[in-house]
């Protein structure tokens, strides 16, 4: 699922793995560089989601991101239950991304 992790060097688009009540892994499109590293305080935005915390594991494949503070059950699932809804409908999505990123929305 699309996301966002915003740290003070900027935003990084890249993509949501994993989702828990006290955190995340997300995969980027690139090799992490030194802005994005262990102990970078980071926000990361998901579907409507803002949620904030800590790089705390950094590697070729993404970033592990703690969250300071955990999550709400209800939001772990709602995440689930529009990540299934995204799989079902690829073609909309991806026609939707597209058009975000034309357009410059977020």
């Amino acid at each position: 699922m699309d996301a966002q992790l915003v740290t003070l060097a900027g935003a990084e688009r890249c993509e949501l793995v994993d989702l828990s009540l006290s955190g995340a892994r997300v995969a980027l499109g690139r090799e992490p560089d030194g802005l994005l590293g262990e102990g970078e305080g980071a926000v990361l935005k998901v579907a409507g989601l803002e949620a904030f915390g800590e790089i705390v594991r950094c590697g070729s494949h993404g970033l592990a991101f703690a969250f300071d503070e955990p999550l709400a059950s209800e939001d772990v699932l709602a995440m689930r239950a529009h990540a299934e809804r995204i799989a079902r409908e690829p073609d909309r999505t991806l026609r939707r991304q597209a058009r975000d990123w034309v357009t410059g929305g977020r």
